[in-house]
C-alpha cells in the first residue's frame, strides 16, 4: 500500500472555513457565494454565528445591516477568499460604504496556531495568504 493513499483522506478532511459572529444588538444580513452558488440573504441574529467551507476560488461571506443587500446603496463589509494550490488567500473590504461605522469588527485566524493567516480590523487593500491547513477566519461583528 502506498503512503500517498493515507495523505489523501488527510488532506482532503483538512478544509478551512469562515465563520461570521454576530455580536451586534441587533440582526444583521448574510449572503454566501460559495463555489458558483449563492445563498441567502438569510437573518443573523444577534448572538448567533454561521460557519462555511471555504472552497475554490471566488468565495465571500457578504454582512449588513439590511435585508436588502444586493442594492447599491446598502452598505455591506465583504470577506473574500480563495483556495489555489493550497494555498488560502482572503481579504476584507467593503461596498457602498461601511456597513459599521462606529461599531468594531474583525477578522481573525485560527488552525494549526493562532493567528496563523492574520488578522485584520480594518477594510482592504491587505491580502492575506497563508497554507490551506484547516484554518477557520473569524469575522465578528461589533
Amino acid at each position: 500500500m502506498k503512503p500517498t493513499l493515507f495523505l489523501l483522506p488527510s488532506t482532503a478532511l483538512a478544509a478551512s472555513y469562515q465563520l461570521v459572529k454576530n455580536y451586534c444588538p441587533s440582526t444583521l444580513y448574510l449572503t454566501i457565494y460559495n463555489n458558483g452558488s449563492t445563498t441567502g440573504p438569510f437573518e443573523l441574529p444577534s448572538g448567533q454565528a454561521y460557519i462555511n467551507p471555504i472552497a475554490g476560488t471566488g468565495n465571500t461571506a457578504t454582512l449588513s445591516h439590511s435585508a436588502d443587500i444586493f442594492s447599491n446603496q446598502v452598505a455591506k463589509l465583504i470577506l473574500g477568499t480563495s483556495v489555489s494550490d493550497d494555498i488560502l488567500y482572503w481579504s476584507v473590504n467593503n461596498a457602498s460604504g461601511d456597513p459599521f461605522a462606529g461599531e468594531q469588527w474583525d477578522v481573525t485566524s485560527d488552525g494549526t496556531t493562532a493567528n496563523v493567516c492574520g488578522n485584520a480590523t480594518r477594510y482592504g487593500p491587505a491580502v492575506f495568504a497563508c497554507q490551506d491547513n484547516a484554518v477557520t477566519l473569524t469575522l465578528s461583528a461589533c
